[in-house]
């Protein structure tokens, strides 16, 4: 039987919500299909898959993401009959799947490990010090980091496809952000960062990523949902991580996760597009 996987951060897994009412499982239930998630999981040659495998991980970044389909699809587990629904989490969310699960959502935010480094170094630097000196030290600037997120979503979703699979994505920011960080992405701007010795030399390709991107294959837009609304936004929303903060939030400006309402808007928006493009209308 076809069976549903889903890749992403803490909005492809049932955070602050029961099982029963996780968008994933609401989904299934509608293509009926096979989502196994608390009372049984897939079996990987006659070995039971830990239950919670069948969703993304809270927190995560692409670099997990990445790693997750990736070890799936080494390991057979995805079939031709199966549905795949993926997201590649934040683009501003910097992850590496070599640290502990703690990931820094905005690269100008003082990473974890800068307190491990400062008990070192700092009392060599003397009282000039600045905690963003340090972080400028070790990240690489914002257009080249958002080049990494990009080129490692768009090889997931070519990964996934290539099993054969029905493979869906959909962004957490919105597709006219995203395109238009990309196309910011210069020659100039990489060379300079490499001559300072910022960036590797692999990274001049990043300049061709604008060129080579066709679009968004089997995308779940986001719908525009206009006030008023029963939670109290005053704005016109039209991406998704709006739509989970501001018209169906757990906390209303405190939890950019979705509430029980959410999900359900969530999976019925899902299903509705994925029959869409099944019958060419998209």
């Amino acid at each position: 039987m076809s069976r549903l996987w889903l890749f992403g951060c803490s909005h492809t897994s049932p955070t602050n919500t029961g099982n029963d009412v996780f968008w994933g499982k609401i989904l299934a239930d509608k293509l009926n299909i096979t989502f196994e998630h608390v009372e049984g999981s897939p079996t990987i040659n006659g070995k039971r898959m830990h239950a919670g495998a069948v969703y993304g991980d809270g927190g995560s970044g692409v670099d997990v993401i990445m790693l997750n389909a990736m070890t799936k699809i080494h390991l057979d587990c995805i079939k031709p009959e199966d549905v795949v629904i993926f997201n590649a989490s934040y683009s501003t969310r910097v992850h590496s799947t070599m640290h502990v699960q703690k990931p820094t959502q905005d690269k100008r935010w003082v990473n974890w490990h800068l307190e491990i480094f400062e008990q070192y170094f700092r009392p060599n630097w003397g009282l000039d010090y600045k905690r963003e000196d340090l972080i400028d030290m070790n990240f690489k600037t914002d257009r080249i980091l958002f080049a990494h997120w990009y080129v490692r979503q768009a090889t997931t979703y070519k990964m996934l496809k290539d099993t054969g699979a029905e493979v869906y994505q959909w962004l957490l920011e919105p597709k006219d952000l995203i395109e238009d960080i990309l196309n910011n992405i210069d020659e100039q701007h990489l060379d300079e960062q490499i001559l300072a010795g910022q960036a590797q030399i692999f990274e001049s390709l990043f300049e061709y990523l604008k060129d080579s991107h066709d679009g968004w294959e089997n995308l779940i837009e986001c719908p525009v949902i206009e006030p008023p609304h029963p939670t109290p936004y005053s704005k016109s929303v039209n991406c998704w991580s709006d739509v989970f903060a501001e018209v169906y939030p757990v906390h209303y400006q405190k939890d950019s996760h979705m509430n029980t309402e959410g999900h359900y808007f969530f999976a019925e928006h899902l299903y509705k597009s994925i029959m869409e493009y099944r019958n060419g209308n998209k």
